[in-house]
Parts: structure tokens; C-alpha cells; sequence
């Protein structure tokens, strides 16, 4: 499984074109000072982010945001704009729409001084954030974290919240959730706000991910949840495996293009999704206790017209068992081929 790569959008100086890079001194070194995008991307290699992908902005306009989402590159699977203090609707509005239906999470935040401003703010996710689905998923609170001359400063926990999920996806896949005891938040000294068990309900059922501090385990991710009021999507860990299995099926299939639609070539991409769900059965990332109870396939005429087959309109449906309990997701794929 290739490493989660995420990308940075925000206002800097210095080289103003986009870049990968690997650590905060290669970072600075292309745009140094201290702006809410340096802080991001520090945080995020700090909490175990490997690859960012950075795209610096002289000004940030819905118009600039728009081209920026548009020119990321295609693997890119998690999206932060980090503003001071938080991107407005509008700005995060037009990333959503640039983004689409290409499948990365867009981390969000918000800058609320109380758990009852947040869940007032969140009845309306849309005009308190600028966006709602299953791609978006939001954080809160911001971050205490100590100054060098003493004192502390408030800041973005999106860059810290990306590096967890890169960390947690790049050693235990996908399918696992980036929060928990495991997801601790490196270089803070904890939450802006504190949070108690009987704030977290509410908070839950506006589905905020909430950061909390706990004796013993320090700054902790504690919530999973996306913006999307389809219980399918309800959970991040559910998200990204279904993009996951549609991105690798589609590029697995790629042989298919040039095949009659027919038996012959139905039988042989049934095959090849089975040989790739079986080995995702076998290494833990499905639920159920059988294959047969873990995944299904289908291609044949229950998925296809015949004005399908004479156009070259390949169907394929796949459903898995997520690890959380849910129902089975289906995933419907249509590849375009040879006609029947």
C-alpha cells in the first residue's frame, strides 16, 4: 500500500509554486516564516506525516483555492487549508467543490470558544464550515503549544490530525481508525478547550471529532466521524476504504479496456477482484468470518442492459463488510471497453 500522501494549501512567501516534500527544514527551506501553513506542516511531520504536498498562495481567494484543489496531484488523499485562525466557508466551499468526487478527505476546523457555541454552529455544517459529505470530516478544538520564550500559543489541529491519519494508515492500512488511545498529538501541551464526558454527546451528534486530554495518555484524537448524514459514510476508517478498493480496483482493471464485453471477459474480472478481496480478507482488513459473509462480486447481465454490453458499458458491483459494524457497502464501478 503506498504511503498517504496529503496536501497543504495556504498564504506564504518565498518560491510560489507547488512542491512535495519530506520534512519541515525542506519546508522552510522553500518557504521560510511563520505562517499558519509552516505550523501545519510542522505538526504534521511531527505526529509521523511522511509526504506533504504544499501549494503555496500569495492570496487566498475562492478563485485561487479552486485552481489549487484542481492541480493537486492525484493521489493526494488528505486536503488541510490552514488559515489564522480557520478557512472561511466560502474558501472551503470552493475547495469541495474543486475536489469533487476524486475521494480525499477535507480537514476541517473550527475556531468556537465553547462546546456550546460548536454544537450551535454545527447545526448548519455548511454555513459553519462551508462544507458537508462524506469527504469532509471536522476537528475540534485548536491546540495549546508552548513558545520558546515561555507562554503558549492557539493553533490549527489540522496539520497534527493529518500526520495521525497518514501514521495510522501507512502502518496499519486504511481500514484501521485514526483515533483513540493510539492517536496521540505530539508537541502540545493539549486542547484550547477542555472537554468532559458528558459534553461529548452532543458534540458526537453534530459530528465534531473532538480533542481531548486525558491522565496518562496526554492529547488525544478522539473522534472518527464525517460530515455525511449517510450512515454508510459516517465513519472516516469506512470512507477510505471504499476509495481505497475503487481506486485499486480501477487501476487493477486497466487490462479490461481493450476486451469484448462478454462471458469471457466478465468471468476473468470477477476472478481478478476476487484473488484482491480474498487477500483483503486474509490480512484482517474486512469484516465477517467467511468470504462469503465478507465481500461479493457481481458482473453478468444482473449488473448490465444489453444496451450496456453493445456500448461497451463494463458494470461491475462490489460489496464489503466494513470492520465497524455497518450493513455491506456496494461500490458500483463502470468502466468503459470494447462493445459487445
Amino acid at each position: 500500500m503506498a504511503l498517504t500522501l496529503a496536501a497543504f494549501i495556504g498564504v506564504t512567501a518565498g518560491e510560489q509554486h507547488p512542491d512535495l516534500v519530506r520534512s519541515t527544514e525542506e519546508f522552510a527551506h522553500h518557504w521560510p516564516g511563520d505562517t499558519a501553513l509552516a505550523t501545519a506542516v510542522e505538526q504534521f511531520f511531527a505526529n509521523g506525516g511522511t509526504r506533504a504536498w504544499v501549494v503555496p498562495l500569495r492570496t487566498m481567494t475562492e478563485k485561487s483555492v479552486r485552481r489549487a484543489v484542481e492541480d493537486l496531484d492525484p493521489d493526494v488523499a488528505l486536503v488541510a487549508i490552514p488559515d489564522e485562525p480557520v478557512a472561511p466557508p466560502a474558501i472551503v466551499a470552493a475547495a469541495q467543490a474543486a475536489l469533487g468526487d476524486r475521494g480525499a478527505l477535507l480537514l476541517l476546523d473550527g475556531d468556537w470558544p465553547d462546546v456550546s457555541e460548536a454544537v450551535t454552529a454545527m447545526a448548519d455544517p455548511v454555513g459553519a464550515v462551508g462544507a458537508s459529505g462524506g469527504d469532509c470530516v471536522v476537528y475540534w478544538p485548536r491546540l495549546s503549544r508552548p513558545l520558546p520564550g515561555g507562554g503558549s500559543e492557539d493553533i490549527s489541529p489540522l496539520g497534527a490530525v493529518a500526520g495521525i491519519i497518514a501514521h495510522c494508515e501507512d502502518v496499519h492500512g486504511v481500514d484501521k481508525t485514526p483515533a483513540g488511545v493510539t492517536a496521540r498529538i505530539a508537541g502540545v501541551t493539549g486542547p484550547a478547550v477542555s472537554v468532559d464526558d458528558l459534553e461529548m454527546n452532543p458534540l458526537n451528534d453534530k459530528r465534531i471529532n473532538v480533542i481531548r486530554q486525558f491522565p496518562g495518555l496526554g492529547t488525544v484524537v478522539w473522534g472518527a466521524r464525517t460530515l455525511s448524514s449517510d450512515p454508510e459514510w459516517k465513519y472516516v476508517p469506512v470512507r477510505r476504504m471504499a476509495v481505497f478498493l475503487e481506486r485499486s480496483l480501477r487501476r487493477g482493471l486497466q487490462w479490461a479496456v481493450f476486451e469484448p464485453n462478454g462471458e469471457p471477459l466478465w468471468e476473468r474480472v470477477r476472478m481478478s477482484i476476487e484473488d484482491f478481496l480474498q487477500d483483503m480478507f486474509r490480512g484482517g482488513m474486512l469484516g465477517g468470518p467467511r468470504p462469503d459473509s465478507s465481500y461479493f462480486i457481481r458482473c453478468d447481465r444482473s449488473t448490465m442492459t444489453q444496451d450496456d454490453i453493445d456500448n461497451g458499458r463494463l458494470i461491475i458491483e462490489v460489496g464489503f463488510a466494513p470492520l465497524r459494524p455497518a450493513e455491506f457497502i456496494v461500490l458500483r464501478i463502470r468502466l468503459d471497453v470494447a462493445g459487445g
